[in-house]
């Protein structure tokens, strides 16, 4: 038995051995760092290859030694792979490296194909010759490549997809399919990612749940780091498109926005990352989902923004039966879709006070500060319904609305707001009056304070400013 092949079967029955009290983990461990030591042997850094191609590449590849083309094939393939110029010699290399009949070059022959995976006019090149170089031989790399269709291009990917989501033990199928761990950011792994995000996108209802859920664990088991750039666009569409007209359940749907949120970004605050997602739906012709998808997060979001407003003011407010009223009258415009936009924002002291809940705060993405000119232990929540803009004060703040083209009409997702014109204060009222003179109409602001019979004050406004009934 070789060196090679003993590291490896020490390594799979390590997993099932008992663990030993006095050092439980050691000996499983040590055989992983083995394998990984082995795997990454394979490979040259990116210096030595540049090096390696520039020495071999105005050579006859059938008279290089059996070293080099082993050594050459991976990078020569990465580099090369859309070159029409280096074309016929990157055939001849990859045919001398399989005339040379070895298994430790067969061996590299089958890394290069999964780690590079072409999709060029070249890729049967390579895919015939792992074929080749994995049926010679007595070895793992037959029997996976059999099963999961490994150097079919469009049936590879697919097979190891669905086995990823129906096991959804990442490390299981990589052994199934001979694939070293290391090599989990390769190509062939990221086009199965791919495959099984597509799988997910297209998920019916009833099981939707459960495939966004193994979706999630599968990138959790990879490490972000592992998910390369080319992948990330459909496990994005894969997580928000089978929820394009409900909902998923609450710890799902706090999941995906965490997910999203750390992996992409919240689209609120930092939309470009987004754009360059949907370009590559469009360059696939998912045109509608490029108009939809980026949506459904932002709906989330909004609906996060309020709940967490109201749900972590209300653990610390002095007055709950107020408090439950305005998130009550509220609620009825959020759940009838008319909330475009909500984002709070904390005073200095609002902010301490809940750093308890600083989890729960960043669930709705984030929040805003009152840098001065409101009391530090006030908050508020802004709103869009319609053209109005809307700040609901905690407390006994009175509540402030912004038509169209109003003065210091706030924007959204600041991550600072200057108090003295987002409340009831002398400086926005006189700013609001000055205005109205200058126009010579009524002020495009006003405040309402929440005295008794409040709701039916509240929604005469809305009503006559947006047209909207709650």
């Amino acid at each position: 038995m070789s060196l090679r092949k003993a590291i490896s079967s020490l390594g799979a029955r390590a997993r099932a051995w008992p663990r030993l009290p006095s050092d439980p983990i050691a000996l499983p461990r040590a055989a992983r760092r083995l394998e990984q030591r082995l795997a990454r042997s394979r490979h040259i850094s990116a210096e030595e290859a540049q090096a390696l191609l520039e020495r071999v590449r105005s050579e006859n590849p059938a008279r290089l030694s059996a070293a080099d083309l082993r050594r050459a094939l991976e990078p020569a393939w990465k580099r090369w792979q859309d070159e029409a110029s280096h074309a016929e010699w990157l055939q001849d290399l990859t045919r001398a490296a399989l005339a040379l009949n070895r298994r430790s070059v067969d061996r590299r022959i089958i890394s290069s194909w999964i780690q590079v995976f072409p999709a060029g006019s070249l890729a049967s090149i390579l895919a015939s010759a792992a074929e080749q170089a994995a049926e010679r031989h007595s070895w793992a790399y037959r029997d996976a490549g059999r099963r999961f269709h490994l150097w079919d291009r469009s049936k590879g990917p697919a097979a190891l997809g669905r086995a990823m989501l129906q096991q959804g033990d990442l490390a299981a199928v990589l052994r199934q399919a001979g694939i070293p761990a290391v090599q989990v950011a390769s190509g062939l792994v990221q086009a199965a990612l791919g495959c099984a995000s597509d799988d997910v996108a297209e998920a019916s209802e009833g099981t939707a749940t459960a495939a966004c859920t193994t979706l999630l664990d599968l990138m959790e088991q990879l490490g972000q780091s592992s998910i390369l750039a080319e992948a990330r666009p459909w496990t994005v569409r894969a997580l928000l498109r089978p929820w394009r007209d409900k909902a998923p359940p609450p710890e799902l749907k706090a999941r995906i926005q965490k997910h999203l949120i750390s992996v992409v970004g919240d689209p609120r605050l930092s939309p470009t990352p987004w754009h360059g997602i949907e370009t590559a739906w469009r360059s696939r012709g998912d045109h509608e989902d490029a108009q939809t998808l980026r949506l459904v997060l932002k709906r989330w979001l909004v609906s996060a923004s309020f709940e967490t407003f109201f749900r972590v003011m209300g653990r610390t407010t002095e007055n709950p039966i107020q408090w439950r009223a305005r998130e009550n009258f509220w609620r009825e415009y959020l759940e009838g879709g008319h909330v475009q936009e909500a984002w709070f924002i904390l005073g200095h002291e609002a902010e301490r006070q809940l750093h308890a809940y600083h989890a729960e705060l960043q669930e709705a993405g984030g929040f805003g500060r009152f840098d001065g000119g409101a009391t530090p232990s006030h908050s508020a929540l802004l709103m869009q319904i319609g053209d109005v803009m809307i700040a609901e004060w905690t407390h006994n703040g009175s509540c402030c609305f912004w038509q169209r083209n109003a003065v210091n009409r706030p924007t959204f997702y600041n991550d600072r707001y200057d108090g003295r014109y987002m409340r009831n204060s002398e400086a926005m009222r006189a700013a609001a009056a000055r205005q109205a003179r200058e126009l010579g109409a009524e002020p495009l602001w006003q405040a309402l304070s929440h005295h008794d019979g409040w709701e039916s004050r509240f929604r005469q406004v809305i009503r006559d400013l947006t047209g909207i009934r709650a």
